[in-house]
């Protein structure tokens, strides 16, 4: 089959691999519809390997570098393993990804995105840059067939911003800003409308994505978050250490302020901001299988989300490295990149 594989930093290839194995007990296979690049694969192309083991294998999977790529797709099951009985052959799924050991002190919680030895597809075993892959069958949720199968690829970013809204605990006419119109941002916007968001502001230095917020749902999009002041929740999706002072500042005394955004470097915090406001500062990892992605997929099975204006281009998988070092060097007009595996032009 062919894949797009990380061999090492700035070199992913695509390449034919064998096909991905046939699904032992509790496993299944699925033949990828739609894959996105997610900003994490870009940061591991630029600066890896991040989350990529390369000496050893992961003491989950036992995978290592060259991994092909991918933790946010669809597609539709092709076999199904020993045991199997929450997924049936033809079922179109989308890709939670993340897989975890059931034994740590974090699983016990259900914190399972908390995992000593978290794992996800695409990162620490092979994803869904592929024609196939194989992998537990809690790694995938189905879906409804009446979800296009490339909206159903944004499930697991969708996944993501549900949980940063119920982090920040946004309730029925509270005020919100999101820093940053990427797709965790503009999924964001719409989910804290969805729990009742009266007022949701954007900041955004691209006029193209401000005036995009806008049109999904927010009350106004700014280009910085200089002058504002007095929300009840932030979201902040850009892991940039500007952006999240400006997003803290933004908040009123005992709001809140959620860190979304993986950041790159340490960021230095106006601790005056959290003491003297009595802020909370929270943290939002992944997503949780029946809080946020199950809720992720009911949404874009009602239609109370709408995720076809951020897909920016469908290409095929063969168009990978090209894209990559496109996105490596900035490119701004892209908010999500899709790839059609088996669809080769």
């Amino acid at each position: 089959m062919k894949a797009l594989r990380w061999h090492a930093r700035r070199d992913v290839r695509y390449e034919e691999v064998a096909d991905a194995p046939r699904p032992g007990p509790g496993n299944v296979r699925i033949r990828v519809a739609w894959a996105g690049i997610c900003g994490t694969d870009v940061e591991e192309y630029v600066a890896g390997p991040l989350y990529i083991p390369v000496d050893t294998p992961h003491p989950l999977t036992g995978a290592m570098a060259p991994l092909v790529l991918g933790h946010e797709f669809s597609g539709i099951v092709e076999s199904v393993g020993e045991g199997v009985t929450t997924l049936r052959v033809g079922d179109h799924v989308a890709a939670d990804a993340l897989i975890y050991c059931g034994k740590c002190a974090a699983c016990r919680r259900q914190s399972y995105n908390l995992c000593e030895k978290l794992a996800a597809l695409g990162q620490m075993a092979d994803g869904g840059l592929a024609e196939l892959v194989t992998g537990p069958a809690s790694t995938f949720v189905k879906i409804a067939n009446s979800v296009p199968l490339d909206c159903a690829a944004l499930s697991e970013p969708l996944a993501v911003a549900v949980r940063a809204v119920r982090r920040g605990e946004i309730e029925p006419g509270m005020s919100v800003i999101i820093t940053g119109a990427g797709p965790i941002g503009l999924l964001a916007l719409q989910v804290a409308r969805v729990f009742g968001a009266k007022v949701v502001v954007v900041v955004e230095p691209r006029e193209d994505r401000r005036k995009l917020a806008v049109e999904l749902g927010a009350s106004a999009g700014y280009p910085s978050a200089n002058g504002l002041d007095n929300f009840d929740v932030a979201i902040e999706c850009t892991g940039v250490g500007a952006a999240q002072n400006g997003a803290l500042a933004a908040v009123r005394p005992r709001g809140r302020l959620v860190l979304v955004g993986i950041p790159t470097a340490p960021s230095a915090w106006n601790s005056w901001e959290i003491v003297n406001g009595e802020k909370e500062v929270i943290g939002s990892l992944s997503h949780l299988v029946r809080e946020d992605f199950e809720v992720a997929v009911d949404l874009l099975a009602n239609n109370r989300v709408n995720v076809a204006p951020l897909i920016s281009r469908r290409v095929p998988l063969s168009e990978g490295p090209e894209v990559f070092r496109r996105l490596a060097q900035g490119e701004t007009h892209w908010i999500k990149i899709l790839m059609n595996p088996g669809h080769e032009s």
